[in-house]
């Protein structure tokens, strides 16, 4: 008896402070350079607000390196370029989406970035990075 108290109480506080410790936002500050605006952005902005200790958002097409001055990360994203119908699949009579050229980043830009899909791809064709598709 005296054991299924014990690891009951046990379990109970594991329990409660994982719960504390996962409320705790992270220390990071995130700036998200994507397709303001829409469904993705919207969607990328509010789960990492719910983690993290700040976070912003501006038009990838519009970023300048100041604008990741007060930030620690960069993500470049966009949307698909393919619309989509309503069950998710590729609608090529819908015209594709276009996106902005990549923003210039200076040889001296070396904030921590995370580069995600075709965006992250221009960007990475800028820098002559060799994670493009290969």
């Amino acid at each position: 008896m005296r054991f299924s108290w014990l690891a009951t109480a046990t379990a109970i506080l594991m329990l409660a402070n994982g719960s504390i410790l996962a409320e705790e936002p992270i220390k990071l500050k995130v700036l998200y350079a994507g397709n303001s605006g829409s469904d993705r952005a919207k969607d990328f902005v509010s789960f990492l607000e719910k983690h993290l200790i700040k976070v912003g958002s501006v038009d990838f097409g519009k970023f300048q390196e100041a604008d990741a001055k007060d930030f620690d990360v960069v993500l470049f994203d966009w949307t698909s370029i393919y619309p989509r119908d309503k069950e998710g699949k590729i609608n090529n009579s819908l015209g594709n989406i276009i996106m902005p050229p990549a923003p210039h980043l200076s040889a001296d830009f070396a904030k921590p970035t995370v580069l995600i899909g075709a965006a992250g791809g221009q960007v990475a064709i800028t820098r002559q990075l060799k994670i493009n598709w290969l």
